[in-house]
């Protein structure tokens, strides 16, 4: 039996694994592959932006769309105008050189197809200085124009109607996106607010912060009214810049934003956080259920969201309790006290982790960009553990319905211990509720 002492996190991946991405999470649409059969030539290329602005320095990449997807041959070339503004490279990474104005051009190899975007080139953006406490300049655009915000697209605009508060908001109309650097210190927390609204149901817009010494990180609207926002982010231990962006991918959507603000520090308690994700993903599961779409998962997600954020309470008014628990386990015995006062907000966190990734997930199934299998049902006398999880026919399964029941607690208990010990941590937790 392997013995060794599993963290809560291996032990939530292991038992929201249906939520995440078990049972076939994601599976190509069989009635696209069948139009892909013998050899597909190409019918066209299309560049997604309509223009691009990048600074002097920067390296990026051009999102395209070789016609149709499944095209046998979808090799492309880029060439530049002026490779002093803009080069390339033959795996299609751009620079930009100097500050200036060239097209670029993307070419099939298969049927020489073309399309062209502009690229602006603009010199290296100086971050905003801190505004009366917002990081952010100009963030409720009550100055009547985008500036210092640069912009992807020209049909990013100043707005007088569908405003949230005062009189202007940023208008994101069609396939565009608007950004404002900022001035940060390293290994700092922020917390980036907007209020951002679509032009009807089921059109997206993103609002995020980028390239700050962590991964990208944004919010997903689809809601036709004003919704908020909130989103932290800790600094790299040298970042001292930061971009803030609204971004909406899809040129027959358009957005609002207004009332965006970046402070310094946390604004919300890791329960509040939590609590907000949970709104959030219910939400999306409405949404969801709107166009029949299987939610099984995410279901899963917000019922183990709800009870951990109760242990975490629990863990915390009985500190006495969870530090005797601790020290009946030698490799811990030592830190008892210490791993007793961390583990409250680490389930929290861990509560927060598979939130933004059942969030990320739904977000994708509603927006076409991944197809998955309902969630299957579980042969429950044939359960096996395999690699400290439970499986049903070799994949990872999820027993929702028996921990959701009220079994006694010497009988939840004696059932944790026969699993291994790798499921420690919610045995704890089974023990709390009998």
């Amino acid at each position: 039996m392997n013995k060794s002492f599993f963290t809560l996190r291996t032990i939530l991946s292991m038992l929201c694994a249906v939520a995440l991405s078990a049972c076939g999470a994601s599976d190509s649409d069989a009635s696209s592959e069948s139009s892909c059969n013998g050899w597909v030539k190409v019918t066209g290329v299309n560049i997604v932006p309509e223009k691009i602005t990048a600074e002097v320095g920067e390296v990026f990449t051009v999102e395209f769309n070789v016609i149709p997807a499944c095209a046998s041959q979808p090799n492309i070339t880029f060439q530049s105008t002026d490779g002093r503004v803009v080069s390339t490279t033959s795996s299609g990474t751009m620079t930009a050189r100097q500050a200036g104005t060239a097209t670029l051009t993307i070419v099939t190899k298969d049927g020489g197809f073309t399309d062209t975007v502009e690229v602006s080139v603009v010199d290296e953006v100086t971050p905003t200085p801190p505004v009366s406490g917002n990081l952010l300049e100009n963030g409720d655009f009550e100055t009547g124009s985008l500036t210092p915000w640069l912009t992807q697209n020209a049909s990013t605009s100043i707005s007088t109607v569908n405003v949230h508060g005062d009189s202007y908001a940023m208008h994101v109309n069609g396939a565009s996106s608007a950004y404002q650097e900022i001035s940060v210190e390293p290994n700092t927390t922020y917390t980036l607010t907007g209020w951002v609204r679509v032009g009807a149901d089921d059109q997206t817009v993103y609002l995020g912060v980028k390239n700050y010494g962590g991964d990208d990180t944004s919010h997903r609207f689809s809601s036709s009214t004003y919704q908020k926002a909130t989103i932290s982010f800790t600094t790299g231990s040298s970042n001292t810049s930061a971009r803030i962006y609204v971004w909406n991918g899809d040129a027959g959507h358009q957005a609002w934003a207004d009332d965006l603000a970046v402070s310094s520090g946390s604004l919300l308690t890791l329960e509040q956080e939590a609590l907000e994700k949970i709104s959030v993903l219910e939400v999306l599961i409405s949404q969801a259920n709107q166009h029949q779409l299987d939610t099984a998962r995410e279901e899963t997600t917000l019922w183990f969201a709800r009870e951990f954020l109760k242990y975490a309470n629990w863990d915390k008014d009985n500190l006495p309790e969870v530090e005797k628990f601790f020290e009946n386990f030698y490799p811990y015995r030592n830190g008892a006290s210490e791993y007793a006062a961390i583990l409250p907000d680490f389930e929290r966190q861990q509560v927060i982790n598979i939130l933004d990734k059942s969030i990320a997930t739904l977000s994708d199934v509603l927006d076409g960009s991944i197809v998955r299998r309902p969630a299957g049902l579980l042969d429950w006398k044939n359960i096996g553990v395999q690699n400290d999880m439970f499986t049903s026919n070799g994949k990872p399964a999820f027993l929702y319905t028996i921990f959701q029941s009220r079994w006694a607690t010497l009988h939840q208990t004696a059932i944790c211990i026969t699993i291994t010990w790798a499921t420690l941590m919610y045995c704890l937790a089974l023990t709390r509720t009998g």
